[in-house]
């Protein structure tokens, strides 16, 4: 099956769907099988029912594509529901599209690294996010990285992935965090992206 994205609830979960996502048209690896989608369900923490969302969004694209991608699954959300959408939304802030942008993305990240970690102004996903009602402040630590393919790269050259955005609820002060995917440098990684969190107010 393809690589798909899972909701884990301490209530129990109703009303899980799908929603299919449009693709690049880059070939796909041959052992992804499939349509990219988010998944989507309910949860009632005893205030009144959530939609919890995540989203996987290509990696193998541009930002324009990616903005294709969050606008679909924004249209498939019930408009005035409380929402968290969170998942790796791969906000590179460049194409990667094409077998000569993937080689430019290492002269770029060195050349301009604060975009990596910052990539809101570059990601037109974000601006559709904030024009649906969706916040990212205070669910997401500023500027923290959250993704390294190798322990090689130091923290300021790695870019910013994964988010977590929130409509009609508000994140606790504080509460946002970026958690290692090890528990110690040597560790062994159960992840090469870190957890993101927040807890929010219900």
């Amino acid at each position: 099956a393809f690589l798909g994205n899972a909701i884990l609830s301490g209530v129990p979960l109703a009303d899980a769907r799908l929603i299919a996502l449009p693709d690049s048209p880059r070939p796909r690896r041959t052992w992804l099988i499939g349509q990219p989608r988010a998944l989507v369900a309910t949860a009632d923490f005893g205030g009144g029912p959530i939609t919890v969302a995540v989203a996987h969004l290509h990696s193998r694209w541009h930002p324009g594509g990616r903005a294709r991608q969050m606008a679909t699954v924004i249209q498939g959300l019930a408009p005035a529901a409380a929402t968290i959408l969170g998942g790796d939304f791969n906000t590179t802030t460049t194409r990667l599209d094409t077998s000569s942008s993937i080689a430019m993305v290492a002269v770029q990240m060195a050349l301009h690294p604060r975009r990596f970690r910052y990539p809101e102004r570059y990601e037109p996903l974000f601006a559709l996010l904030a024009d649906a009602g969706f916040n990212i402040d205070g669910a997401n630590v500023a500027g923290k990285p959250t993704f390294t393919f190798s322990r090689a790269i130091p923290p300021p050259l790695r870019p910013k992935l994964d988010w977590i955005a929130l409509r009609g609820l508000t994140p606790v002060p504080g509460s946002a965090r970026v958690i290692a995917a090890s528990g110690s440098l040597l560790g062994k990684r159960l992840s090469d992206h870190d957890f993101v969190m927040c807890e929010v107010r219900i």
